[in-house]
Order: structure tokens, then C-alpha cells, then sequence
């Protein structure tokens, strides 16, 4: 019952903008506005309701163009110029007693939008892919190591790779 109250009065609701309004003059020279006529009234024309339509949000926007996406043609083959370490450099010696190593690669052109990178150390994923081609590897063990990279569009496929490439880990060792 209380559903279909609520249903009638919003209904009802929008049914006073849609009335007309009547304007008159008193005696005393003042203006009034009602939207019952009155003798002496006229009535006013008035302009349609001003509204406004908000800007698609940035998560509409997303929806949007994954969808057009999805439907338009396939993408091209994107290709990098240069994918390279930067650091290490190859068949580097990293000494450091936590095991933290410093990996720049570098990309030309750079980073398209929608591409990540993946770091493979030894051929495992070292971490989540990434918009970045800045990273810090933590607690390398010591020995030679493998360090590759693998740049993945939208979708998840590569279209490029870095390495692989030589680098040795030196950590002091825990019997000294």
C-alpha cells in the first residue's frame, strides 16, 4: 500500500511546474504571481525550465571506450623502436646486503597508454605487470641471475621483449 502512495505522489509531483502563471497589480502598485487567475491578471509565457546534463563521469567515459573498443577493428601491431636495460647493465656486479636491485628499461617510443611491463627474473614473473619502467627488485639471493622484460598491450599479449640479461648478485653471507 505505502509503495503505490509513494508511486502517486511522485507521479503527482512534477504536475504544479506544467500549471500557468498569472500576474496582476494590487492597489498599492505591487506585483504579484499565482497560478490561479485572478480579475485583471495576465498570463505570463514563460521561458522553458533551465536544465543541466552532467559531463559523462571518468568511469563512464572508461565503459564507453572499452566497448567501442572491443567492437571497432583489431588494433595494430605496435612496435618499440628500443626496449633495453638501462640497469642493470649486462653482466653487471650488484653488491648490496639486502638483496635489492635497481631495474630501469628503456623504451622508444615510451610507454604507450594501456601497455604494462612485466620483470622476469630467471623466467618468473618478479612482480604484478606495471605501468612503469622504473622497478627495485628486493631480496635477490646471491648468484647470477636472469633478469628479462616483456611489454603487454591492453589485452595481455607482448608485443615486445627486453633481454635476457646476465647481472650477479653479491650479498655478504651470513656465516661472516
Amino acid at each position: 500500500m505505502n509503495r503505490k502512495a509513494l508511486l502517486l505522489a511522485l507521479a503527482l509531483l512534477p504536475l504544479p511546474a506544467w500549471s500557468q502563471v498569472y500576474k496582476w497589480q494590487d492597489e498599492s502598485g505591487r506585483w504579484h504571481y499565482s497560478d490561479s487567475p485572478r480579475p485583471g491578471a495576465v498570463e505570463l509565457d514563460l521561458p522553458p525550465i533551465q536544465t543541466y546534463q552532467a559531463p559523462p563521469s571518468e568511469r563512464q567515459l572508461q565503459a564507453l571506450s572499452r566497448s567501442s573498443a572491443e567492437q571497432s577493428a583489431p588494433e595494430p601491431e605496435i612496435s618499440y623502436a628500443r626496449v633495453e636495460f638501462a640497469a642493470p647493465g649486462p653482466e653487471a656486479t650488484i653488491r648490496n646486503a639486502i638483496g635489492e636491485v635497481g631495474v630501469v628499461l628503456v623504451l622508444e617510443p615510451g610507454l604507450r597508454e594501456g601497455h604494462t611491463v612485466r620483470l622476469l627474473l630467471d623466467g618468473q614473473p618478479a612482480a604484478e605487470p606495471v605501468a612503469s619502467t622504473a622497478f627495485t627488485l628486493m631480496n635477490v639471493d646471491r648468484g647470477a641471475h636472469q633478469l628479462s622484460a616483456e611489454i603487454l598491450d591492453a589485452r595481455g599479449r607482448v608485443v615486445a621483449r627486453a633481454g635476457p640479461q646476465v647481472f650477479y648478485m653479491h650479498r655478504p653471507s651470513r656465516l661472516h
